[in-house]
């Protein structure tokens, strides 16, 4: 072991069998005594565990000979090279199971990500180009390069991650699900409600598809952009519905079909091989295309 130099200087206390030292006049954080150093007195020899302050310390292990008050002592300091060797070998004995080999067997290349395959044994893997890339600063950042954030253009996000777009006519807004308020501005679908959730998606800048869902119905509808003009919304889910005057179903390519029922007609004017009514008028419960209602009479 290679001893550096001495330390004295005041008197030491110590139980029998005791970790604890105390000094008086004693001057040990000065002096920079370290773990490690040793202190003799009256011939026995103990190994510092720490140094609390100028006046006590601890030993490594209790206090191999009798009690001793006001006695004096030396501390011999260990060379710094003789401090780090005990620690370099107890790393180099951590590691004798083959792991620093294993590494060292490697050949290091760009992206490459070295991990164990099995108990001392290494191996490399690609990491890919979005490792060490910067993420989004936020859910609608368009940065080209940047990792997307969970939630990023309201994708992936449990709750809350959808960002409400301001206008619903603007050509810059990045593809993506949003979500539709009472702020938001633009041209809606007819019978959009004030909450809705949007989906954009686009093959250019200039060409446009956007998705229209209701919060609170069953409203479908969609409208696409080319060149800076967006094309009427059109419905992509069946409506029907009814009234006083009927009931009605409206298909998404724009087939209506209206049904109702009348009551004390009388259907007795031959008709050929037939028997009609007086011509009826009906009030339909949902308006056809070109308006007005149809009169038409009623066969047996």
């Amino acid at each position: 072991m290679a001893l550096d130099g001495v330390f004295t200087g005041g008197t030491v206390s110590i139980g029998a069998g005791s970790t604890s030292v105390t000094g008086v006049g004693t001057t040990w954080l000065s002096l920079n005594v370290q773990p490690g150093d040793l202190l003799v007195v009256g011939g026995m020899m103990a190994r510092i565990a720490s140094v609390t302050s100028n006046t006590a310390l601890t030993l490594a292990r209790g206090w191999p000979g009798g009690a001793v008050s006001g006695a004096d002592y030396d501390i011999y300091t260990i060379s710094e090279t003789g401090r780090a060797l005990p620690a370099m070998n107890r790393i180099v004995q951590d590691l004798g199971s083959g792991n620093i080999s294993s590494l060292a067997a490697l050949n290091g290349a760009a992206n490459k990500l070295p991990y164990f395959t099995g108990q001392g044994v290494m191996a490399l893997a690609n990491y890919g180009n979005a490792a060490g890339k910067t993420v989004q600063s936020g859910p609608l950042d368009t940065t080209p390069g940047r990792v997307q954030l969970v939630g990023g253009f309201g994708w992936g996000a449990l709750g809350g991650g959808v960002s409400w777009i301001p206008d619903l006519d603007a050509f810059d807004t990045p593809t993506g699900v949003y979500g539709v308020q009472t702020a938001t501005s633009g041209t809606r679908p007819d019978g959009a409600s004030n909450f809705a959730f949007l989906r954009i998606e686009r093959q250019a800048s200039t060409a446009i598809l956007q998705t229209w869902v209701n919060s609170n119905n069953q409203l479908v509808a969609h409208r696409t952009a080319t060149s800076g003009v967006w094309d009427p919304w059109r419905r992509l889910d069946s409506q029907q519905g009814s009234n006083g005057n009927g009931e009605f179903v409206r298909f998404a390519d724009g087939m209506q079909i209206c049904r109702g029922q009348l009551t004390g007609i009388n259907i007795d004017t031959a008709y050929g091989a037939l028997y009609r009514s007086a011509a009826l008028s009906w009030v339909f419960p949902a308006a056809f295309f070109g308006g007005g209602d149809k009169r038409t009479p009623c066969f047996r």
